[in-house]
């Protein structure tokens, strides 16, 4: 497992569906990591017993909610803000690498013995327009 999928995976630990059975410790390394988008770890540590709490009031509505992009809607910027700022952090995580896998590909394609004399700018001309 990737390091991004790693945090992917713990970040999704905040979202209403899942955070019932977390505890603050699983989501530490995500804080750690993203610790920049944080304004302090205690702050977080209160932010995230008040966000379980929450929706541990509302299992039902708790196990309707998700996805990072759901849970969004319902984290307030002004009360939760370390925790809004890791569920978009979440939310905007790419799922998978296959978009930078498939450029590669088609410039091992293009890059062939043939057109190793083509100067870099041709060849990402080509590139784009396979």
């Amino acid at each position: 497992m990737t390091a991004l999928a790693w945090h992917s995976l713990v970040l999704s630990r905040l979202i209403p569906a899942n955070v019932c059975n977390a505890c603050y410790e699983d989501i530490l390394p995500a804080i750690v990591k993203y610790s920049a988008f944080i304004s302090s770890r205690i702050e977080i540590e209160r932010e995230f017993t008040l966000w379980k709490v929450q929706w541990s009031k509302r299992q039902q509505m708790a196990s309707e909610i998700s996805t990072a992009a759901a849970a969004l809607e319902h984290c307030s910027a002004l009360t939760l803000p370390n925790i809004r700022a890791l569920l978009v952090i979440l939310a905007i995580l790419p799922v998978t690498t296959a978009e930078a896998e498939r450029v590669f590909s088609k410039v091992e394609r293009t890059a062939t013995v043939a057109r190793a004399h083509t100067t870099e700018d041709r060849l990402e001309a080509l590139v784009m327009l396979s």
